[in-house]
């Protein structure tokens, strides 16, 4: 009919319907984060506070915020500004993913790598950790850039007009 929307289109049935579910996804997952959060903050200042020490904490969270703000967050704008002038956008989600890969192993590497060792005990710190993610960060590496190659060198695929 002239005065009806079509199926799937914004407004109609189906698309509200889709809205509505997707809306009320978030608000759920909204309140089980607060609810962690809220957990998470009785446990640090109620339950245990002379273990957990609030105070260094904070410091702790404090400096993580500014790490990001000041440090990564900047680095991660630079590398897409770069990415979006050199790459194709095929090998840009590849490099996209590669390099979230390569964030990921940083990030659980690096409590390992920056705990001091323990005077005759080497099981404190039984393995050359910083090998590890060298190696790790490599391999990455490497397939990142098979990957690139494999969506460049494609035969017969032209990229989609935007």
């Amino acid at each position: 009919m002239a005065g009806e929307p079509r199926a799937g289109a914004i407004g109609s049935g189906k698309a509200k319907a889709t809205a509505d579910a997707g809306l009320r996804a978030r608000a759920g997952l909204i309140v089980v984060g607060l609810a962690g959060m809220g957990w998470g903050l009785w446990q640090l200042v109620v339950v245990s506070p002379s273990s957990t020490r609030p105070l260094a904490a904070l410091t702790w969270i404090a400096g993580a915020l500014v790490v990001h703000d000041g440090v990564l967050a900047p680095i991660a704008v630079a590398v897409g500004i770069l990415a979006m002038r050199w790459l194709r956008p095929a090998a840009r989600r590849v490099v996209a993913a590669g390099l979230f890969v390569a964030a990921c192993l940083v990030a659980v590497a690096l409590p390992a790598l920056l705990t001091p060792g323990v005077d005759g005990n080497p099981s404190a710190t039984p393995r050359n950790y910083g090998l590890g993610l060298a190696v790790a960060l490599g391999v990455d590496v490497v397939a990142t850039l098979a990957g690139v190659l494999a969506v460049t060198l494609r035969p017969g695929r032209r990229p989609r007009a935007r």
